[in-house]
């Protein structure tokens, strides 16, 4: 999926290009990976995020950027350059 500014949807199993915002609404699954500016998953993350803020929910996977922030971990929710959770 490639976006010229936002892109996102419930389920999203693909690999994604946003320049700016990527979302994943409430309850929805994001498998494969996401490049955007913002990444938000409000649902589950089981794939990779690249950006510049990456946030989620339920972190299953690996976030890349100058902040990623989990809820779902109970140590180190926001952490700079990388944010793993298995």
């Amino acid at each position: 999926m490639i976006s010229g500014l936002a892109a996102g949807g419930q389920d999203v199993h693909a690999f994604s290009i946003a320049p700016a915002y990527f979302v994943v609404e409430k309850g929805g699954v994001q498998r494969g990976a996401s490049i955007a500016a913002f990444n938000r998953i409000r649902g589950d993350q089981r794939g990779v995020t690249i950006g510049i803020f990456n946030w989620a929910r339920r972190l299953n996977g690996v976030q890349i950027g100058l902040l990623n922030y989990a809820k779902n971990k109970k140590r180190f929710k926001l952490l700079p350059f990388v944010n793993i959770n298995r």
